[in-house]
C-alpha cells in the first residue's frame, strides 16, 4: 500500500506502541515503588517522573499486570520523539483507549473520522470531548480502568499536554492515567494540580539494600560479600541501572576495594556514549567527563 499524503501519514498508528513489554527474565520485583503507586493511581492522574535506568517502564508493566489479575481494564501507549504531532499523538491515544473494548475502539473511530474532529481549529478539544463521552458509554460502572503512557515528555508537547489533561477531566471517576517520563514539563505538574495527582520520583525508585542483594544473586555467577554489595550500593546511590552496569565487578567479590563504577568498565563507558553524550556537547560535556563517575580512573 503506498500512503498518498502527509495527512495519511500522521493518522498511522504504529501497533508494537500498544504492546505491553515483558519483564527480563530474572527480574526483581520492586514491592516498595509498586505499593506507592497502587495508593497514588487511584487519582485520576500519577507521574512517575525518573532519570534513565531507574525502572520506570518495568514498573509500570508489573503494575499492569498486578491490575490485569485483579480484573481491571489495562491499555498500554509507549510514545516515542515523533508523537509530538497532535494527530499522531491522539491517534495512538484512541488505539490505545480501544483495547478496553473492541466496540469502543470502533465508536470512537467512527466518531472522529465522521465529525472530522483531526482538522480544524478546535480539532483537539473536539475529539477530546467525544472520547470522554463513547467511554462514559462503554466502560463499565465501578470496574477501574488504567491507561498506562510510557516514556511520555517533550518540550513541544504543551499543546498535547494541555488536552490530555481535559481528557482525565472528561472521563468517569473509574479511569485513571499513568505517565512515565525522564522529564516532566513544570507547566504539566502545575495545570496538574487541579486534578489530584500523584507523582513518584527517583527517591522512591532507588534500589534498598534488600533489593540490590535479591538484583546481583540473580545477575552474578557468585553473589558479592555484604561488604562488597554495600560499597557498590552506595556508589549508585539507588540508581537500579547503575546496579547492573557494576553487577560484572561483584561477582564473587569479598571486598569493597573490588567494586569499580567507572570508564574502565566497558558496560559504563558504552551506558555514557549511548544514553549520555550523544545528547550533550561542547563546555557541559568536559564538565561531564571531567567530574562524572563514568570517567576513567587516574
Amino acid at each position: 500500500m503506498v500512503v498518498s499524503s502527509e495527512k495519511e501519514q500522521r493518522s498511522l498508528v504504529v501497533r508494537a506502541k500498544l504492546a505491553q513489554p515483558v519483564l527480563p527474565s530474572g527480574y526483581v520485583s520492586r514491592r516498595g515503588p509498586l505499593e506507592k503507586l497502587d495508593i497514588l493511581a487511584q487519582q485520576k492522574l500519577t507521574l512517575i517522573g525518573a532519570p534513565m535506568g531507574y525502572g520506570k517502564t518495568a514498573l509500570m508493566v508489573e503494575f499492569a499486570q498486578e491490575k490485569s489479575a485483579e480484573g481491571c481494564l489495562v491499555s498500554w501507549l509507549a510514545i516515542d520523539e515523533k508523537d509530538v504531532d497532535l494527530v499522531r499523538f491522539f491517534r495512538h491515544v484512541v488505539a490505545a483507549l480501544g483495547g478496553f473494548d473492541e466496540e469502543l475502539a470502533v465508536g470512537m473511530e467512527a466518531a472522529s473520522e465522521g465529525l472530522g474532529l483531526w482538522s480544524g481549529p478546535k480539532r483537539g478539544e473536539d475529539a477530546v470531548v467525544v472520547i470522554g463521552n463513547l467511554l462514559f458509554e462503554a466502560l463499565p460502572f465501578g470496574k477501574p480502568c488504567y491507561l498506562l503512557i510510557d516514556d511520555y515528555g517533550c518540550p513541544e508537547q504543551r499543546g498535547i499536554d494541555e488536552l490530555l489533561l481535559r481528557l482525565c477531566l472528561s472521563t468517569p471517576s473509574d479511569f485513571h492515567v499513568v505517565f512515565a517520563s525522564s522529564t516532566f514539563s513544570w507547566a504539566l505538574q502545575s495545570d496538574a494540580c487541579r486534578l489530584g495527582f500523584g507523582c513518584l520520583v527517583a527517591e522512591d525508585l532507588a534500589v534498598t539494600f534488600d533489593e540490590a542483594r535479591q538484583m546481583m544473586q540473580a545477575a552474578c555467577d557468585e553473589s558479592p560479600s555484604d561488604e562488597a554489595l554495600a560499597k557498590a550500593h552506595e556508589c549508585v546511590e539507588g540508581w537500579p541501572q547503575g546496579l547492573m552496569l557494576v553487577a560484572r565487578t561483584l561477582s564473587g567479590a569479598r571486598s569493597a576495594h573490588d567494586v569499580r563504577l567507572d570508564g574502565s568498565l566497558v558496560g559504563v563507558r558504552r551506558y555514557f556514549e549511548v544514553h549520555i553524550a550523544r545528547r550533550v556537547s561542547g563546555d557541559l560535556l568536559s564538565f561531564m567527563l571531567e567530574a562524572s563517575v563514568f570517567s576513567a580512573p587516574v
